[in-house]
């Protein structure tokens, strides 16, 4: 399968502006001492934002296991009395992820991948947009993408990431139409779509993680990005289940996911505590 090309250019990059060539005569009209210094505020900034990227990097671990837990016990306890596993929304949202994790595995058209690349540059774009930043230019092929934009940040860069594109487009789409004429009746049809392109963003946002060369992971540091898109990702399934099978109210779930992380540290150190125990002994 393609990959992204190599040359894939960093958002905004093209937007740097030029060195000023009056600045190679500064260090001899005696301001190389002002643009030293600011080159040092600039270095000092820089690694303070590394420092505290890796710092919500190493947060995003716990944070993402309460989460996981959290929705373990809304699934194993809280959905229905017969089982989660055999509810028919999961059913359907099962079917449809299974469809297309075989398609993935087995029949990777370029086709797939264009469309992926598509939703993931237009989510570049939607976000850039959101932080007021201007789209200049975007560029789609099944090899790879790139937008043109004149702001670039955390958000942008692993927004694709995180954003399920065409889940979200279903869901406003369906959202429209159910507006009109009463879907109601027909549910199973979006759960089974849910299931089919949340599992598309989920199986295509792993592979574009396991690729050596991926500058939107490089932006803030594969140190934050991979902690940070496993956590919101597992925010998603949850809002997903809360939403879809009501398995708990908002309230509910915010309370269950306070108390696993207020008995997070005491528990981790009761585990390790027998851990120790039993290499001590």
């Amino acid at each position: 399968m393609a990959h992204p090309p190599k040359n894939r250019r960093k958002p905004g990059a093209h937007h740097r502006p030029p060195k000023d060539k009056g600045r190679a005569l500064a260090a001899f009209t005696g301001a190389a001492p002002a643009e030293l210094r600011f080159g040092m505020e600039r270095e000092t900034r820089d690694l303070v934002g590394r420092m505290l990227k890796i710092g919500f990097g190493i947060l995003c671990v716990p944070l993402s296991w309460i989460t996981f837990e959290t929705l373990f016990i809304l699934v194993t306890h809280s959905v229905s009395p017969k089982g989660f596993w055999m509810t028919k929304e999961f059913a359907y949202y099962g079917l449809g992820a299974a469809i297309w994790l075989a398609f993935f595995f087995n029949l990777r058209f370029r086709t797939f991948t264009y469309l992926y690349v598509l939703g993931h540059e237009y989510t570049h774009a939607a976000a850039a947009l959101v932080c007021r930043g201007n789209v200049i230019d975007i560029n789609v092929t099944p090899d790879g993408g790139y937008i043109l934009t004149n702001r670039n940040n955390f958000f942008i860069a692993l927004s694709p990431y995180i954003v399920p594109f065409y889940t979200v487009l279903l869901l406003a789409g369906w959202m429209l139409a159910n507006q009109r004429w009463n879907l109601e009746a027909h549910e199973t049809v979006l759960y089974f779509l849910v299931g089919l392109t949340h599992m598309f963003h989920l199986s295509y946002t792993i592979w574009m993680i396991a690729q050596p060369e991926q500058p939107d992971l490089d932006h803030s540091g594969r140190f934050f990005s991979i902690p940070f898109i496993l956590w919101v990702n597992l925010l998603i399934i949850s809002a997903f289940l809360i939403i879809g099978q009501s398995a708990a109210s908002p309230a509910q779930y915010l309370s269950l996911w306070g108390h696993n992380a207020a008995t997070f540290c005491p528990r981790l150190l009761e585990s390790c505590g027998e851990i120790w125990s039993f290499f001590r002994d």
